[in-house]
């Protein structure tokens, strides 16, 4: 797949309907075998396993408890990065 604004757009469009769907195996489906989480706090690499499906489902069940229904996929076609690359080849 060539990565571009229009694929990335229909990927992320993608996962964002099948993360409200009755499917954690499908949601699943859009991980990697194993795959790394970060956040403020820290990263941790994640297996994507059966452990992994039953959190996938305490998320849909939290997310419709708050009244969350969707999701909307958003590319910002500006380079934000582009400055920090130019910082760190200084």
């Amino acid at each position: 797949m060539t990565v571009d604004s229009h694929n990335l757009t229909a990927f992320f469009s993608d996962y964002a309907a099948v993360s409200f769907s009755d499917s954690a195996e499908r949601h699943a489906a859009f991980y990697a075998p194993n795959f790394i989480a970060a956040a403020p706090a820290g990263s941790a690499v994640f297996a994507n396993d059966g452990t992994f499906i039953d959190w996938l489902r305490k998320v849909r069940e939290f997310n419709n408890s708050v009244g969350m229904q969707s999701l909307e996929a958003y590319i910002d076609e500006k380079d934000q990065m582009a400055e920090m690359r130019e910082l760190g080849l200084i």
